[in-house]
């Protein structure tokens, strides 16, 4: 059913139509464009737009990266985590150092309490960004929760002197120093 975009009525202003997402219209937008304005929508918290659009155009056996990326990030956001895991896997078959599937295809293994599965791919961030605090508070969580607390700790120090005024950095840190037996210095 096509519906006017412009339209003010109640009932179109509720769910704003998408003339581009209608089968017949969609398969004649290039796969770029579509995945151009998917991610506008998913920038804009448009997430079930954005679905609806990727949905539309699947009328392809082959994907690029960015569909699989935004639609692992919309499974995330679901919590359909075993889906989005997927999706994110698909997306490192394909492109394996791409940093934003790595990254949450990491966190996802971090929710998931699986922390050995979590710091090698930390570590795969870490190795391709070493300047990023967030990946290394991230790595040191997943290996002391991994049991590596030692390995934990020499990393985070390292950071502790790079950026002593990180707070994310002090605090995991201390958490790791408790983790492993360094009370005192925690």
């Amino acid at each position: 059913e096509l519906r006017n975009p412009f339209a003010r009525d109640k009932k179109a202003s509720a769910m704003p139509a998408l003339f581009f997402a209608n089968a017949n219209i969609s398969r004649t937008m290039a796969q770029k464009q579509t995945l151009d304005v998917a991610s506008f929508l998913y920038s804009q918290n448009h997430h079930s737009l954005c679905h609806l659009l990727l949905q539309s155009s699947a009328n392809s056996n082959s994907f690029p990266p960015a569909y699989y990326l935004l639609m692992a990030m919309l499974a995330t956001e679901q919590n359909h985590l075993p889906q989005a895991r997927q999706y994110y896997q698909q997306v490192l078959a394909l492109q394996p150092d791409n940093q934003k599937a790595l990254r949450g295809l990491a966190r996802l293994w971090l929710v998931a309490g699986d922390y050995s599965k979590a710091a090698e791919l930390y570590k795969q961030l870490n190795a391709l960004n070493p300047s990023g605090t967030v990946v290394a508070a991230n790595l040191g969580i997943a290996l002391s929760g991994s049991g590596r607390a030692a390995e934990a700790v020499k990393l985070l120090y390292q950071y502790y002197y790079d950026y002593p005024d990180d707070v994310r950095i002090r605090r995991v840190l201390a958490w790791a120093l408790l983790n492993d037996g360094n009370y005192a210095e925690a």
